[in-house]
């Protein structure tokens, strides 16, 4: 009987320096951070078809054989992302549509955006409370209110914004009912 020829470690680095199983999009960080959950070698398998069990085996034996230099390679693919992360938070606001279109309503009113938010839940919770409202009506009445709110932002008038939202629930309704 010979000796088993050592097979190479089915990894390789892209390009930008990133270090992937073979012949695939995986990367090695994912195939550690799975396998440090928890996961079997079978489950890093069927959670990701295009790895081979042979080749999770190998990523994962070679993770163990050189951990330090594997978990050092992992924590500076992370302080990257994180710099990118920030890099990006820089340049991009952070505030989705919701606060975008508040901000404009505060401004519109020459109020702080905390005033406003704080008026708009007070009168929520006043007229929910006062009319008895089940959370279904609450619900449909916050829908409703929230497509005026926008259709007003927009410079619609705030009744045509009503019967739009009409329009659109009666729509949905329509589309639902199939």
């Amino acid at each position: 009987m010979e000796p088993a020829a050592a097979e190479p470690v089915p990894l390789a680095t892209d390009a930008d320096g990133v270090i992937r199983v073979a012949g695939t999009r995986v990367t090695l960080e994912t195939v550690i951070d799975v396998y440090s959950t928890g996961a079997t070698p079978e489950e890093i398998s069927q959670d990701f078809p295009v790895l081979r069990l042979d080749d999770v085996y190998a990523v994962i034996t070679y993770y163990l054989r050189h951990r330090e230099e594997v978990e050092a390679y992992v924590e500076q693919r992370r302080a990257l992302a994180a710099e990118v992360r920030r890099e990006i938070e820089a340049h991009l606001p952070q505030t989705g549509p919701r606060e975008r279109l508040l901000e404009e309503a505060a401004r519109a009113e020459h109020k702080s955006l905390a005033e406003l938010r704080e008026q708009i839940a007070e009168e929520w919770l006043e007229r929910s409370l006062d009319r008895g409202e089940t959370a279904a009506e609450r619900s449909r009445r916050l829908r409703d209110a929230a497509l005026k709110f926008v259709g007003s932002i927009e410079g619609q008038d705030p009744d045509r914004a009503a019967n739009t939202s009409s329009r659109v629930r009666a729509r949905l309704a329509q589309r639902y009912a199939r």
